[in-house]
């Protein structure tokens, strides 16, 4: 794919996002600006003090739709929705490289009637993709094997086939970051199952699909989660991959500013990123949203099509 532009879709009007887009993009040089393509309620970007000059605008609009600071809202869960679906259709159409997403609200979405929860269910139910969730912080590279699961649920979610596929994704994409190393793997378990004496995942499926991966890279594990972190920066491994959700997020985001943290959805036919963080509707419209995430997104985007 030759084309370089980049869609950014908004978010939900009523959290931060509108904010940290219209941040991100005034901290932009031209260079970036030019080849982005903004996608929002241009009377609510106009109030977030978006000027035309920062780059093109393709008007989302949602009946007499008002802003209502902090609150979830169906309206505005449905123009964080119909954003998102036209980026992601410019996407699937190739009128765009990479897509970029502000954060949007799933409780809006569902008072909306939209029965996607988030956009990376939309990705599996639409464009029929399994993609990978990865998450990057400075020198952290870091990956997961499940996604937006209960804890009840991502033992069943788990088989040899499904980690051998997240591993090679995670290994594509930190050979596109240029990284070069170990990729590490997460236990599921306490003490990584101690030989199944307090669970067998780790022997009849974690280890096996290690065993299956090594042929195609460098990866040891299982590894507590507890010690990973240790073990990654003590061998300056190129990743961390990790069986569930909060085993990640929930150490990374206390170690880092999660503004700092960037997502990429890796595994679909075009590229993309968001912030890590929510819609943080507690402090939105009072000028208090960091936008570093959200430019370190639009960043990646473009890094990721060069």
């Amino acid at each position: 794919m030759t084309n370089k532009l980049v869609a950014d879709s908004c978010g939900d009007p009523n959290g931060i996002s509108y904010e940290i887009t219209v941040k991100a993009l005034k901290a932009l040089p031209f260079y970036y600006r030019k080849r982005i393509i903004l996608i929002g309620s241009k009377e609510v970007l106009l109030k977030a003090n978006f000027k035309p000059y920062l780059c093109d605008l393709i008007d989302v609009s949602c009946g007499n739709f008002k802003v209502s600071k902090g609150k979830i809202d169906k309206n505005a869960g449905l123009i964080s929705f119909k954003s998102f679906q036209l980026a992601a259709k410019l996407a699937r159409d190739g009128k765009v490289s990479a897509i970029v997403t502000a954060p949007i609200s799933k409780e809006a979405w569902l008072e909306a009637g939209i029965n996607y929860l988030g956009h990376t269910d939309y990705f599996y139910k639409v464009l029929k993709k399994e993609p990978l969730m990865s998450f990057h912080a400075g020198d952290i590279n870091s990956a997961l094997i499940t996604e937006h699961l209960p804890i009840s649920k991502v033992s069943s979610a788990l088989s040899i086939e499904k980690i051998k596929r997240k591993v090679l994704l995670f290994n594509s994409i930190l050979k596109r970051l240029k990284l070069k190393g170990e990729i590490l793997i997460s236990a599921l378990n306490p003490h990584c199952g101690e030989n199944g004496k307090i669970g067998w995942e780790e022997e009849r499926i974690i280890k096996p699909a290690i065993r299956l991966l090594k042929n195609k890279m460098r990866i040891s594990g299982p590894y507590n989660s507890d010690d990973i972190f240790k073990k990654y920066f003590s061998q300056k491994a190129a990743g961390m991959i990790f069986i569930y959700h909060d085993q990640l997020l929930g150490i990374l985001k206390n170690i880092v500013n999660p503004f700092e943290i960037t997502h990429i959805t890796w595994g679909l036919d075009f590229v993309r990123t968001s912030p890590t963080h929510g819609t943080a509707f507690d402090i939105a419209w009072q000028n208090k949203a960091d936008h570093l995430g959200m430019y370190n997104s639009i960043i990646k985007a473009f890094e990721l099509n060069s």
